[in-house]
């Protein structure tokens, strides 16, 4: 909603979702706002249902790490954007959250019956790429003015509230049977207030955000 309220009611706001739920949400909390010009569509991002050169910016938040084919998405993004169109990012990337991972892959291993678990945990594990990676897909599909920064920090949770609120552990968690689900929850819980200080459950947040354009003709 600040990106609309920085627009100035100038042109169309266009908002899209692989998932429906997250469509129909929008949507609602759009007409509790009430804000208009905002488009919400559900849509692939790795297959964008636009013609070429529409838009004048792009804005991808907390998204790309979730895509199959990266590249293929930034190439769509690529063909969408006007010559001289901006596209901003922000991405969980590298060890993001690798303590919490590791904790699920420990209690993992004690239940092997737990196959959707376990490939849920292979996904969160190998999703994530690098500055680095992410600098050469830009590169590959034809960006330029690349600035791109890789911000690090660490930040202590409390275990119960973390595992309730955070979007990585209620994945993994939905991955468990719900007959199982409190009896794996406990164990996680066990895990990491075994690992916490003072301060909390230890956890690694990387991520990349920064700007790249599109060259104009």
């Amino acid at each position: 909603m600040a990106l609309y309220e920085k627009s100035n009611n100038q042109g169309t706001i266009y908002c899209i979702d692989i998932s429906q739920k997250m469509i129909d949400k929008s949507i609602e909390n759009q007409r509790r706002e009430g804000y208009s010009d905002i488009r919400f569509m559900k849509m692939d991002a790795e297959s964008l249902d636009f013609p070429d050169e529409m838009f004048d910016a792009v804005i991808s938040l907390f998204t790309l790490q979730f895509l199959p084919d990266k590249l293929r998405a930034l190439r769509e993004i690529f063909r969408v954007l006007k010559p001289g169109g901006r596209l901003g990012l922000f991405v969980p990337a590298g060890k993001m959250q690798a303590e919490s991972l590791e904790v699920f892959r420990r209690v993992n291993r004690r239940h092997p019956e737990l196959t959707r678990l376990s490939s849920v945990l292979e996904e969160y594990e190998q999703m994530h790429i690098n500055l680095e990676e992410l600098h050469g897909m830009l590169n590959v599909v034809g960006f330029a003015g690349l600035d791109m920064v890789g911000r690090h920090r660490i930040i202590f949770e409390e275990p119960r509230k973390y595992l309730e609120t955070n979007p990585y552990p209620v994945d993994l968690l939905l991955a468990v049977p719900s007959e199982l689900r409190d009896q794996i929850r406990g164990e996680v819980v066990e895990e990491m207030v075994s690992m916490s200080d003072i301060r909390g459950f230890k956890l690694t947040y990387y991520n990349i955000l920064g700007y790249a354009q599109k060259p104009s003709n």
